[in-house]
This record gives structure tokens, sequence and C-alpha cells, in this order.
């Protein structure tokens, strides 16, 4: 497979403007998408990320300015444009007498592959899938997870060099999530993918890079670990409690070591702490302590971990939200 030229729009911008809501969908985003790379866009309800990639497909024109996928300017060019793309929208787009087999088929050779090479590529996709089973059915006849899978593997197959998913595990059950999950890591090599999003910890898992839109704008765009930083609260010190803990006896240790420490919260038999990013040094003594004085503290069992992806998105809301008022 030769490697694919990077995606890039330096301004391009889609406006589906309703007279109850003025604000453009997506407004001159600064993007570049690099091979072998899986950014994901993250938006808060007034956003449409949807409509980036409604732009870059050119489903409908940019009303303003432009962008190029695989080297190919979606305005004049859409043709060389479409002969790399994959794209798995958010509304399965199947035919109802086709079978799973058949749409593999189809979509493989509008994407330009070879006869000799379609059947194999069905083996492939529909192992990848989980799919062995169905292969000969026809898409009206499968459930909403199947036909989810379908859409992944339509997007993915004759080796697509750029890919567009938009919220590929809508509607999944968790091991189909999974499934997918495992799937994407296994696939991207040598390909584009701009994903689609509305659960953290796919953004999480998945992405190399996350950007969060909000009015139509890239508000902020990092790693896992940046955004993490930037907007995350610190660490979380989970304590479950014994019977007769002392609450405050347990604060004032952990304050002993971290001064700016702070109780979060105290529910049935669980006490949670947020421990600042500027004293992650300080962890080793204050767990060595709280282990040796475990019984005395009446504690259970304790551990900490990082601010999680859905705790970064909630306090970006709030700061947009404050930004907005």
């Amino acid at each position: 497979m030769d490697s694919p030229a990077p995606v890039s729009s330096a301004s391009a911008a889609g406006s589906f403007i309703s007279p109850d809501s003025p604000t453009p969908a997506s407004s001159a985003l600064p993007l570049q998408l690099l091979p072998t790379y899986e950014p994901v866009c993250l938006s808060l309800p007034c956003s449409s990320p949807s409509s980036v990639q409604v732009d870059h497909m050119s489903l409908f024109p940019p009303t303003s300015g432009t962008a190029q996928v695989g080297g190919y300017d979606i305005v004049s060019e859409m043709e060389g444009v479409r002969s790399s793309l994959g794209l798995c929208p958010q509304h399965d787009v199947l035919f109802d007498e086709l079978s799973v087999a058949e749409h593999i088929i189809f979509f493989s050779k509008l994407k330009g592959m070879s006869s000799d090479k379609v059947k194999e590529e069905v083996k492939h996709m529909v192992e990848k899938l989980k799919l062995e089973d169905k292969v000969d059915a026809m898409a009206k006849t499968l459930s909403g997870g199947m036909k989810r899978k379908l859409s992944v593997g339509i997007a993915l197959c004759a080796g697509s060099h750029v890919v567009f998913f938009d919220e590929p595990t809508s509607g999944m059950d968790p091991g189909a999530r999974r499934l997918i999950w495992d799937l994407l890591q296994e696939e991207r090599s040598g390909r584009t993918i701009l994903l689609t999003t509305h659960f953290m910890e796919e953004a999480d898992l998945l992405g190399d890079r996350i950007a969060i839109m909000a009015n139509g704008v890239i508000q902020c765009c990092g790693s896992s670990l940046f955004l993490k930083k930037k907007y995350g609260t610190g660490y979380r010190l989970i304590i479950v409690k014994d019977k007769d803990c002392n609450v405050g006896a347990i604060t004032n240790v952990i304050q002993s070591h971290i001064s700016d420490a702070e109780l979060d919260q105290n529910v049935g038999a669980e006490l949670s702490y947020v421990l600042p990013n500027a004293d992650v040094s300080k962890f080793e003594a204050l767990f060595l302590q709280i282990e040796k004085q475990k019984n005395k503290l009446k504690i259970s069992s304790f551990g900490a971990s990082q601010t999680t992806m859905d705790e970064v998105f909630v306090r970006f809301v709030d700061s947009v939200s404050n930004m907005l008022e």
C-alpha cells in the first residue's frame, strides 16, 4: 500500500444555518492529518464535528475555503479524493436487499479493487468483524449493532488510505464496541483516520490527538495526556472505609504530605481526594504512610488514578459555558 498524503485544511468552513441557530457548523478549521494517524473530534451539544466530515467528503460544498485529501482539492478534484476515501456515516447507509458479502464486494469495486482480490477482501473483513455466520444475510435482517459493524467494514475495505468515522460505535453493546476499537487499532497502519465520538473512553483509547469543538470552532487540541494536564484536576485518591473510620484523621494524614489535597466526595464506604499534579513526587511517602496505618485509620483499601477524559470534558464544558455567558 502506498503511503497516503496528509489531509490538510487551512480554511474550509461549513455553515448549515437555521433561523433558530445562526452559528456556523464549522468555521475555518486549521487541520492537518498525517499517515498512520488517528485524531478524534469531541463536541459540545452546540457544535457539529460531523460537518467537518461533510465538508471534506464534499457531500455539500464548503461555504468558504478549501481542503486537500490525499493531495486532491475537495472543491475541484472530488473524483481523486473519493478514490482513496472510506466513510462510516453516523447513520447506516445500506441496501436492504444486499447481503453482507455483496456490500463489501460492491464498495470494494467502487474503490477500484480488482475482481480477483475482492473474494479475499470479503473473507478478511467478515472475519475481522465477526460476521462469518451473517456473510450471506441481507442487510435488512441484521441487528443495529451488526449494521454498524458492516458500515465500519465498508469504510475500511479495499485499503482506503483516508477514513472518516462519524460515531462508529453508537448503538453498540460494550462487547461489539470493544471489537471495533481493537479492529481500528489493527487497521490503522498506513491509514489516516478521523473519528468523531461522544464516548470519552473511546477518544482516550483511540486518539493520537483529541480535538474538542464548540460553536463550530476547535477550542483545544492535543494528546490525551496534554488535555488531562491542562484541564484535569490532578490525581484522584480513592479510599474504601472500614466501620468506624475517622475521615478527619485520614484527611490530616493526607494533608500533612500534600497541603493542597482536597476531600472531593464522602459517599457510602468510599472517600475521594483530589491530589494536584504538582505534588506527584510526594505520593510515595503518602502511600507508604497510609499502608502502614491502614488498621489504625480503619481503611479497607486505597488506590490512585489519573483524571479521566470524562472529567476533562466536563471541566472544559464548564469553562466554555462561562465564556459564552
